[in-house]
């Protein structure tokens, strides 16, 4: 593994534990689509809603092409410590009974995780959310980000100044059930597109 993967895996690993340990994120306000040049939250929107896809989520990464990841099983996540909460959305390619929750994945394994946060005294709800792919926080408090695990690396989007790579859609979302798409086009080439429909459980982490 060379310098610059494990850079990428270092940091994407500590980002995700620290928005399952810390709750920092998001203050249930969405976010614009075409993103912004400052990396701030803008008013909420509604999603259009309604609609939910079967899970299936192409990940290509600039310089690998096709990762492959073909779902087979997942679930939402969610937690709540203290004030704050979110959901860990966690795709898996291979049957649950096969997830090291606490483990790296092995062989052909593969896990993509969608981290959405919310602020102290807010609750996710439907809309569109920047994905900023690091656990800096703007100045609304709001994070989101998402990272493929293999046994060999963490993806996740190249992010530059924490600007927005691209965005997460909740369509539908309640204590039972969540469903949405992810369209991201990261400065390096890598793109993420696809749909997710699951069921919430409570819980915390992965």
């Amino acid at each position: 593994m060379n310098q610059e993967k494990r850079r990428q895996r270092w940091t994407t690993l500590m980002a995700l534990f620290t928005l399952v340990l810390f709750g920092c994120g998001a203050d249930g306000e969405s976010a614009e689509a075409s993103g912004d040049e400052g990396g701030s939250e803008v008013q909420q929107r509604a999603a259009s809603g309604g609609d939910c896809g079967a899970t299936a989520i192409a990940w290509n990464e600039n310089g690998e092409g096709d990762l492959g990841f073909s779902y087979t099983e997942g679930w939402a996540e969610s937690y709540a410590m203290g004030d704050a909460t979110g959901y860990q959305v966690m795709l898996l390619n291979h049957p649950r009974s096969e997830h090291n929750r606490f483990g790296e994945p092995t062989g052909d394994q593969q896990r993509l995780i969608i981290s959405l946060n919310a602020k102290p005294g807010s609750e996710l709800s439907a809309g569109t959310y920047q994905i900023k792919g690091t656990a800096e926080a703007d100045e609304a408090g709001a994070n989101y980000i998402i990272g493929l695990h293999t046994a060999d690396n963490i993806y996740a989007p190249t992010v530059v100044d924490n600007k927005s790579v691209g965005t997460v859609t909740i369509n539908e979302i309640d204590d039972d059930h969540m469903c949405g798409s992810v369209d991201i086009t990261a400065p390096s080439g890598t793109t993420i597109a696809g749909t997710f429909d699951v069921p919430v459980e409570d819980g915390m982490g992965f």
